[in-house]
This record gives structure tokens, C-alpha cells and sequence, in this order.
């Protein structure tokens, strides 16, 4: 009966273990999908949101250096009016 007893205890130990490894396992695979998927789903949006800027500050740009060209603004005018610095849309170079 002892024997009996200590291999049943013994067998019911090794598959606890099993189960608990086997879970871990899939816990860690679950996890790291999801994790995957998140970070896919917040790298996009990050990446739109970054896309959006970018164009709306070339927008911007395009547009100082086309009044500038008109002469009806000066480069201080259209840095207030949009909100930009003069050195990101006056050329530095005087021309000849």
C-alpha cells in the first residue's frame, strides 16, 4: 500500500508539473501574440499620426515659401500668420 501510495503521489506530481509547464507555455505564446499584435497596432497608428505632421508641416512650408515669392507678406508676416520659424522656409543664401 505504501509503494502503491508513493508511486500515485509521485505520478500526480509529475503531471501537475507538466500541467503547470504546458500552461506557462501557452500563457508565454499567448502573450507575446498579443503583445505583437499591440505593438503592431500602435506602431501604424504612431506611424500615421507621424505621416500626418509631417505633411501637414511640409503643407505649411509650401505655403510661407509661395507668399514670400508673391512679396505681398513679409517673412516675420508669415511666420506669425502660420505659426512657423522664418529659418524653416527663408533660404540663408542671399541671392545674386
Amino acid at each position: 500500500i505504501d509503494i502503491a501510495r508513493r508511486d500515485y503521489n509521485s505520478t500526480m506530481e509529475h503531471y501537475q508539473e507538466m500541467g503547470l509547464e504546458k500552461g506557462l507555455q501557452q500563457g508565454l505564446k499567448q502573450g507575446l501574440k498579443q503583445g505583437m499584435q499591440q505593438g503592431i497596432q500602435q506602431g501604424i497608428q504612431q506611424g500615421i499620426q507621424q505621416g500626418i505632421a509631417k505633411g501637414v508641416q511640409q503643407k505649411a512650408l509650401e505655403t510661407a515659401k509661395k507668399l514670400l515669392a508673391d512679396g505681398k507678406y513679409t517673412a516675420e508676416e508669415i511666420s506669425a500668420l502660420l505659426g512657423i520659424p522664418v529659418e524653416a522656409f527663408v533660404d540663408p543664401t542671399p541671392a545674386n
